[in-house]
């Protein structure tokens, strides 16, 4: 197995259209990583808490889509994120449902299951929001387990699960600049991402890999600094484009791409998918038809 991601709370996403049509697609940052990496021809496994009708909504989205799922079965019901686009503009209004919240015993026989698929990866990643406080905490055990174990580790997560995980000391981080502030108790400024990647650094963490946007991206280590400008498209749809990104940025290390190389690769991700419906759908040829890239 290439990679393995972790998705503390996943969802069923719902996109309602002006003229009534309605797209259907399963979601959360580690099952939309899992599905670009599978369009990209790697071997990816995504694991996520299912519970309840919308559970099997998602589990059945997810197979449909691609993705190979390892669900973690839960009670409560797996939420769902209701996006409204207005029309031409694309201009969209999110309503995100209620997460469900884990038992003990549930948060337990999840990390018990990651446990067990950890040692069969080249990379974990930690992807998203936790649904609960215990999710997070499992999450960044998690994080620690695979360190032992000397697997690889990538954290792009917000709220507790960004705390707690950074905490644990991932190989690497993928903040923007709002989460980079939320680590720091900051505002970091335009310009001021390299300051803040050293004040993580310094922390322990291996690589920063700060998403800037529409100005692209750059990766901080104590030996260097790199920055990538994104390939310029007609954007119509950001979201998602942070995960086609990491989900580039993975897939061009694996198939031996330089610092460079998978920092500009995951630029053309994340480019590609700002320009296309539905989001995180990216392969190959959506990459180099927009942006020319080709691996």
């Amino acid at each position: 197995m290439d990679v393995l991601t972790l998705t503390l709370n996943p969802c069923v996403d719902r996109t309602l259209w002006p003229d009534g049509r309605v797209d259907w697609q399963s979601g959360g940052k580690g099952v939309n990583v899992a599905r670009v990496l599978a369009n990209l021809g790697a071997d990816c496994l995504a694991l996520a808490p299912v519970g309840g009708a919308g559970g099997q909504t998602f589990a059945a989205l997810a197979r449909q889509e691609g993705v190979r799922l390892e669900e973690a079965p839960i009670q409560a019901q797996t939420r769902t994120v209701d996006t409204y686009v207005s029309g031409s503009d694309y201009a969209q209004r999110v309503v995100v449902g209620r997460p469900p919240q884990m038992t003990p015993e549930e948060v337990e026989a999840l990390y018990a299951q990651a446990a067990r698929l950890i040692p069969q990866a080249k990379v974990f990643c930690v992807c998203g929001s936790a649904c609960c406080l215990e999710a997070a905490q499992a999450g960044a055990r998690l994080i620690q387990l695979a360190n032992r174990l000397g697997v690889p580790t990538l954290l792009d997560a917000n709220g507790p699960m960004l705390t707690l995980g950074v905490e644990a000391k991932p190989k690497l981080i993928k903040p923007n600049q709002k989460e980079l502030g939320q680590l720091l108790g900051r505002e970091i400024a335009p310009g001021g991402e390299e300051a803040a990647a050293q004040a993580l650094l310094q922390r322990g963490i291996q690589r920063v890999l700060v998403s800037l946007g529409e100005a692209g991206a750059a990766l901080f280590t104590q030996e260097q600094s790199l920055y990538c400008p994104a390939p310029k498209v007609q954007a119509v749809n950001p979201v998602g484009s942070g995960d086609s990104f990491v989900a580039g940025y993975l897939f061009a290390l694996l198939r031996g791409q330089s610092d460079w190389g998978a920092l500009a690769y995951a630029c053309a991700a994340g480019a590609a998918n700002a320009a296309m419906f539905p989001a995180a759908r990216v392969g190959a040829k959506e990459i180099q038809e927009i942006t020319g890239y080709v691996l």
